[in-house]
């Protein structure tokens, strides 16, 4: 399962002290061989925080649907920038 390589590839983190995108390709491939080069993509932090959206995410688009929301509810007046 996702869950299972998620864990390995965390456990072999913590046993090399490292993060996860300093992992190399092959350390990847011998937990999962479905990794393949692209991983890498995966796992930058901007990358993974865009990849993410569900209520209460990091996402862009989610913040911005939560701040609108809050905006109005509160009844807050926006300061336009000069």
């Amino acid at each position: 399962t996702s869950h299972n390589i998620v864990g390995r590839s965390v456990a072999l983190c913590v046993s090399k002290n490292c993060q996860l995108q300093e992992l190399s390709l092959d350390e990847l491939r011998s937990i999962n061989p479905i990794f393949d080069k692209d991983v890498y993509e995966f796992l930058r932090v901007e990358n993974a925080i865009q990849k993410f959206c569900s209520y209460g995410s990091t996402r862009a688009e989610c913040v911005a649907s939560q701040l609108e929301y809050w905006i109005t509810k509160l009844n807050i007046n926006r300061v336009k920038a000069h």
